[in-house]
């Protein structure tokens, strides 16, 4: 997970400029995603909107934090904000959203 403030992080096009190919998409169900791995996240994600609005505290901006429930291990990465990334770059060429079909069917 990764907490973005736009113009000033990453975004998720930084981490992955491309879409992965449409037939390795899966769903939670097929990628094994359990209950509890949503739930810690979720509880996760929480604590980073409740830090923010305090201004309090490290936040996970500029940093994913990669979590790995089978092991019980969290390991933080730094990331940095993309210049060439064409969604928040220095000059974007992504200018609005689309459904992943419709990215699909323009192939």
């Amino acid at each position: 997970m990764i907490t973005i403030l736009p113009g000033e992080s990453a975004c998720y096009r930084c981490l992955l400029p491309k879409l992965p190919p449409q037939n390795v998409i899966q769903g939670c169900k097929e990628a094994g995603v359990t209950g509890t791995t949503v739930g810690i996240t979720g509880v996760l994600q929480a604590n980073e909107i409740i830090k923010f609005i305090l201004g309090e505290g490290s936040l996970l901006s500029r940093k994913l934090l990669m979590i790995d429930l089978l092991n019980s291990s969290f390991k933080r990465i730094i990331v940095e904000k993309n210049p060439g990334c064409k969604l928040c770059g220095n000059n974007p060429t992504i200018t609005s959203l689309i459904n992943n079909q419709e990215f699909y069917s323009q192939k």
